[in-house]
């Protein structure tokens, strides 16, 4: 529900929980480069994901969130009003993608 929230500029049953400011300062880009952790490029925020290939096919450029190790997926896509989390109940290698994560993202932007 928080990436629902911040996908809808910080509202949630028409409150404001967070502001709008606040969001874009939150999923500005701070670093761009090799992540010499995994060895492979990335771009992050203020502790988000950002340009992720997972979802960034298909979400819009403001997209931010964070894939877990296990397979886990967390993202707002404010420039489409999405928020999609995905947890499983095992754990995935790290070289393992998960194919239900893809193909439930791809609905969800197949949807609107």
């Amino acid at each position: 529900r928080i990436y629902g929230m911040m996908a809808a500029g910080g509202t949630f049953e028409g409150k404001r929980l967070i502001g709008r400011a606040a969001i874009e300062e939150a999923a500005r880009p701070r670093f761009r480069g090799m992540d010499d952790s995994f060895a492979l490029p990335a771009a992050f925020a203020a502790g988000y994901q950002i340009e992720d290939p997972v979802y960034a096919g298909r979400a819009s450029p403001q997209s931010f969130g964070h894939t877990g190790w296990g397979g886990a997926i967390g993202f707002a896509d404010p420039g489409a009003g999405v928020g999609f989390g995905y947890v499983t109940n095992r754990m995935l290698g790290f070289d393992d993608m998960d194919p239900r994560r893809k193909a439930l993202i791809d609905a969800v932007y197949d949807a609107l």
